[in-house]
């Protein structure tokens, strides 16, 4: 359902209150220029509910999250994602095709989506460099 409105969905796969807020940021900036965009929250697989209702109440809204409930869900998309323990990794995707757009490690990258925010849409490698351009 969330795809099929956007035109670039986010995954923040891990927790780490700095990246929250930096990704309701960039939703903010992004839904402020108009764009389709939607970010859902992964939390790590072995979260338990009590921490889940603890951080998802930390979660700016509307961000969305993926249900506690739904682990096996959250623990493909860490694999899948290649996410390490206390780390925040920020992938964005095409939803019609499902082609990954971008993967971003929180800390590990010098510059990039949080840093240039909307002057980077749609985030291709293109745009990037562009924003990156604008902002020296």
């Amino acid at each position: 359902e969330v795809a099929a409105r956007c035109d670039i969905v986010g995954l923040c796969l891990g927790w780490g209150f700095t990246e929250i807020n930096d990704v309701a940021a960039l939703y903010q900036a992004l839904k402020a220029e108009g764009y389709e965009f939607e970010v859902i929250m992964v939390l790590p697989p072995d979260t338990s509910p009590q921490d889940f209702d603890r951080k998802l109440g930390d979660v700016p809204s509307p961000l969305l999250a993926l249900p506690v409930e739904q682990r096996e869900r959250a623990e493909e998309l860490h694999k899948l994602y290649e996410t390490q323990p206390y780390e925040v990794t920020f992938v964005l995707l095409e939803p019609a095709t499902g082609r990954q757009i971008l993967r971003q490690v929180r800390y590990r990258s010098e510059t990039g989506i949080f840093e240039y925010g909307a002057a980077c849409w749609p985030f291709e490698e293109a745009d990037m460099a562009r924003a990156a351009a604008a902002a020296a």
